[in-house]
């Protein structure tokens, strides 16, 4: 098992705890894994998105959201 799997409680278990949905689920996972893989921006991306997808629930401008992050990210 990966080491960012094994780090403090589970990002599923506190979802659960807290009542949270599968779009604001992903936004915990994601951001609580970012600091402990190679590609940090990747998963913040992939927390954007799910974000972007709760507040609006269009996908395609979602996925424009991102793009334009991607754009302006500093590294």
């Amino acid at each position: 098992m990966v080491d960012h799997y094994r780090k403090g409680p589970s990002p599923r278990k506190f979802a659960m705890d807290w009542g949270l949905n599968p779009h604001l689920f992903n936004v915990i996972k994601y951001v609580a894994r970012c600091n402990h893989k190679q590609y940090k921006n990747q998963d913040l991306h992939k927390a954007i998105w799910y974000l972007a997808v709760e507040l609006t629930d269009d996908e395609e401008l979602c996925d424009e959201i991102v793009e334009l992050v991607k754009k302006h990210s500093l590294s």
